[in-house]
Parts: structure tokens; C-alpha cells; sequence
């Protein structure tokens, strides 16, 4: 269904978006070196790549258990072949 297309898209967004708290990361701990910044936006900018971190780990989560329901729909048995055939996403 729907929402097992879009599990692969979230995760790749959330991918990103811990990509993008990391640069900013690294941006303020150069500006903070530079003196640029004072040493506590450190904190805000670790918090962020925390939670973006975390929001990925709860993404992958989900796209897991959408293909995992969507298997079990389509197996008869623990031992039906679909559980081994490796899925690549489609648009």
C-alpha cells in the first residue's frame, strides 16, 4: 500500500536530514573555534544531530515493520519464499 512505498522515501529524508544537522554541526564548531559563536551553541547544534538520529532509527524502524505486514500478507508460511527474496523500493 501507500504507506509501504513512502517507508523507503522517509528514511531516505530522515538520512538527509542527519546529513544536514551534522554540516551544521560541523559549521558552528569552526565558527565557535573561530570565535565566531559562543561555545554553547555546541549544545544546541549536538542536540539537533541527536534527535535527527534518533527520528532515523524510528524511521527505519517503520519501514522494517510495513514490509514485514506487507510479507506476511503475501506468505502462506514461515517458510513461503517471499521472506527470502530481497525487495528494492519502486516509484
Amino acid at each position: 500500500g501507500a504507506h509501504e512505498a513512502a517507508a523507503p522515501r522517509l528514511v531516505e529524508a530522515a538520512e538527509q536530514a542527519v546529513t544536514l544537522a551534522e554540516q551544521a554541526f560541523s559549521t558552528t564548531r569552526r565558527l565557535i573555534e573561530a570565535g565566531e559563536l559562543p561555545e554553547a551553541d555546541l549544545a544546541g547544534a549536538r542536540t539537533q544531530v541527536a534527535r535527527r538520529t534518533e527520528e532515523l532509527v524510528a524511521s527505519r524502524a517503520r519501514a522494517d515493520n510495513a514490509e514485514v505486514a506487507l510479507r506476511s500478507l503475501l506468505a502462506d508460511s514461515p517458510d513461503d519464499p517471499v521472506w527470502d527474496e530481497r525487495w528494492t523500493p519502486q516509484d
